[in-house]
């Protein structure tokens, strides 16, 4: 099912899409890629990050910051491994990374039928995509599922350093 909004503006109608689980299963994937940093935190002795994961002491640290949705998934793990091992080399951080990384664009794709949506609909309207996260990250996961070109203008929340909508005003054309 998508998550999308239609808006009207001067007669002209526009259709608003998220990206992350509306067009793309960015959640799915992100399981996936966490289980594996799960096994990888274990093998390597890392129990206080393990404890963490398995645990979910986390989910207080990431409810409780609207600022994460603006960070790309490098900077997000960084802090989570700074925040339990504050010593930890710049190379563990950065090979942990590649882990996630990895895993999550080996599970990381469009929703069915995603595709067949966009094309139909901007054959009619105007497509817009409003999305929260880093422009770095956001802009890796359209160039990887190739959806760029479907849509008339991209807002991410990261180029606007805030994740309320509530005053956004999408450019025209």
């Amino acid at each position: 099912m998508f998550k999308s909004v239609c808006i009207f503006v001067v007669g002209m109608a526009t259709v608003v899409f998220d990206l992350d689980d509306t067009l793309a299963n960015t959640w799915a994937a992100s399981r996936k890629a966490n289980r594996k940093l799960l096994w990888y935190f274990i093998r390597h002795g890392m129990w206080r990050i393990a404890k963490a994961l398995l645990l979910k002491e986390n989910v207080r640290y990431l409810v409780n910051d609207e600022q994460l949705l603006l960070l790309d998934s490098d900077s997000i793990i960084a802090r989570f491994l700074r925040y339990y091992y504050p010593d930890i080399s710049d190379g563990e951080v950065v090979r942990i990374c590649s882990v996630f990384h990895d895993e999550f664009y080996r599970h990381f794709d469009l929703i069915p039928g995603a595709r067949d949506v966009l094309e139909w609909l901007g054959r009619k309207y105007r497509l817009c995509l409003v999305t929260d996260g880093s422009v770095r990250w956001q802009e890796e996961k359209l160039a990887r599922l190739g959806i760029r070109d479907y849509f008339d203008t991209i807002v991410i929340s990261g180029s606007l350093g805030t994740v309320s909508y509530t005053h956004l005003t999408l450019p025209t054309k």
